[in-house]
């Protein structure tokens, strides 16, 4: 997924196997992207471990009269911040990971609706500039097919 190239327009043209094989880039970036989310989930899990830790320490310096207990504070607050930006790494990539699904979703439904209603003769070409690959046409074109 990460090696993801627009077709250039020396590739060729859309044929019936170049919708095949653009279907099979698009299966191996879905199979990266769910190993992905497995990703973040796990990385949620161990943020929220760290949380709660985090928690249950301030909660106990907050009681601890002892001298010692300032710098204490100080570094709870230290491991906050860097809690926080962790946090805040991590919910850009799972904005990343979502964008990522919608754009592969909408790929995959122009591939699918290329295939399914040009029905190209075999050799038959269709050429790359006649495809228009935005969000917007995809979802005109699934409007345009889904009401005839």
């Amino acid at each position: 997924f990460m090696n993801w190239k627009p077709l250039s327009s020396h590739e060729g043209k859309w044929t019936k196997e170049r919708l095949r094989f653009e279907h099979d880039r698009i299966r191996k970036a879905k199979a990266f992207l769910k190993e992905q989310r497995r990703d973040i989930r796990s990385r949620q899990k161990v943020l929220e471990l760290a949380r709660t830790d985090w928690k249950e320490d301030m909660h106990a310096c907050k009681g601890a009269p002892e001298a010692g207990s300032e710098l204490q504070k100080e570094v709870l607050q230290q491991v906050k911040r860097i809690l926080e930006r962790q946090a805040n790494g991590l919910n850009q990539d799972a904005l990343l990971l979502q964008q990522s699904e919608r754009w592969l979703r909408l790929r995959e439904k122009k591939i699918k609706l290329i295939f399914r209603h040009l029905d190209l003769p075999y050799g038959a070409e269709l050429g790359l500039y006649d495809v228009d690959d935005t969000a917007s046409s995809v979802i005109s074109l699934l409007n345009s097919t889904s009401t005839t």
